[in-house]
């Protein structure tokens, strides 16, 4: 054995085998971890695979490690997209027969990163320690990798080339100029600030039908009037389904996700043209 991949959570796992490994012998230890996590040097923002890496809220003033995370005895950490983990994760199932969850997916995306730079004398290691039955409805479902955009295939009419440029606002953004912002678009975006756009955690909607007295406030922030996360279609989905489920939800428009992430807005005249 001469390489050991293992993910990172609490580090309790790679901090205590890594450890004890190292001191039999030469091994190299190394992390994966989620592309947006603190670990591995990302900006902390929301990311889909539980279970690993260090998120880190807004409003978080200290970035507090766990102390059962010894970073000594990590050599390297090889960070991993959010696609990457799930669709490794869904082949897992399909090609090994292993029913493992998300942090296992990018576990192994990581092992295969570092082992296709090895040679025959070396040994990789991975431990996958999560299991996939509590992610049936998540992770290996097809309908749900298609509705967050993270699973395409050759069906007609898919949502991918819908996407496209969104304006965004913060909660502190005056909702006069919010407003303006959108320019007649239904939806304006209130995102946090420091955060990518594309956070779909961190996406919601300022309701419509506003009090003119209200808007004109300069006091009036559009976090104030921001209502839930809008509805939502994947760019995995055709026009079609998006289009069924848009109308069975009762919504005018929705927001378009690229894997998770804010991709775009169609409202249903836009959808109904590319049925």
């Amino acid at each position: 054995m001469t390489h050991l991949v293992a993910g990172i959570g609490t580090g309790g796992t790679i901090s205590g085998t890594g450890r004890f490994l190292k001191e039999k012998g030469g091994v190299e230890v190394v992390g994966a971890d989620p592309l947006t996590s603190r670990y591995g040097g990302g900006d902390g923002s929301p990311y889909f695979v539980e279970a690993a890496g260090q998120y880190l809220h807004t409003e978080t003033v200290d970035d507090a490690w766990p102390l059962s995370y010894h970073q000594d005895v990590v050599d390297r950490i090889e960070t991993v997209d959010d696609r990457t983990s799930l669709l490794t994760t869904r082949a897992l199932a399909q090609q090994e027969g292993l029913l493992v969850g998300a942090s296992s997916g990018l576990v192994v995306a990581a092992a295969l990163r570092v082992a296709r730079g090895l040679g025959p004398e070396h040994t990789v290691v991975a431990i996958l320690a999560d299991s996939g039955r509590i992610y049936l409805s998540k992770y290996h479902s097809t309908d749900w990798l298609r509705r967050m955009g993270f699973l395409d295939d050759d069906r007609p009419g898919l949502l991918v080339d819908a996407v496209g440029a969104v304006r965004t606002v913060t909660p502190s953004t005056p909702l006069a100029e919010a407003l303006a912002v959108g320019g007649g678009q239904p939806i304006v975006p209130v995102v946090q600030p420091g955060r990518d756009p594309g956070a779909a955690t961190a996406v919601s909607e300022i309701l419509g039908a506003l009090d003119p007295a209200v808007v004109a406030d300069p006091a009036t922030q559009a976090g104030e009037l921001a209502g839930p996360p809008p509805f939502a279609v994947g760019t995995g989905e055709t026009a079609a389904e998006a289009l069924a489920r848009l109308d069975a939800a009762g919504a005018g428009c929705a927001v378009l996700l690229r894997d998770g992430r804010l991709a775009g807005l169609l409202t249903r005249a836009a959808l109904v043209a590319r049925r």
